[in-house]
């Protein structure tokens, strides 16, 4: 073989796999990509679902202030907190396969936790939101914390 054919050999093989390699990057780039918009998107679905689910809750008429007729959405009574049916809330209120436990602190010190019984979940997603909550003849601040998750 000439020298000739060795240097047009040797070219050729090193293009070759540059061209390659460069073909891999961008499959690659593209793949990675790919997958971490997939994990953005299941994220931000957990996230979208526990805003709603708040909103849903904090309009939930057995446990918000019904006056006249009117429901006063974000305000909850601290009686009807106390007697809600668990089993039912779950029932009327849940997306499938999931679940959430619901924790609200009233400004005066007390706390109601809503949860169902001998669920074990992954979290997914856990915000605070602003109520209030009517107790002891006035209406009081107040926070209601979601935690939102699939089920194990």
């Amino acid at each position: 073989m000439s020298r000739k054919g060795i240097v047009l050999l040797t070219k050729t093989v090193v293009e070759t796999l540059g061209i390659l390699a460069l073909f891999l990057f961008v499959i690659f780039l593209f793949i990675g990509r790919h997958l971490e918009l997939d994990v953005i998107m299941n994220e931000t679905s957990y996230k979208r679902n526990g805003i709603i689910l708040a909103n849903v809750i904090s309009a939930y008429p057995r446990l918000i202030v019904v006056e006249n007729g009117r429901m006063l959405k974000g305000v909850f009574d601290s009686e009807k907190i106390e007697e809600i049916d668990k089993k039912l809330l779950y029932e009327e209120i849940s997306y499938p396969g999931t679940t959430y436990t619901i924790t609200i602190n009233s400004i005066t010190g007390k706390t109601w936790e809503i949860e169902e019984d001998d669920v074990k979940f992954e979290e997914k997603f856990r915000g605070k939101f602003p109520i209030a909550i009517k107790e002891d003849g006035g209406i009081k601040a107040g926070v209601m914390e979601i935690v939102f998750g699939e089920r194990k």
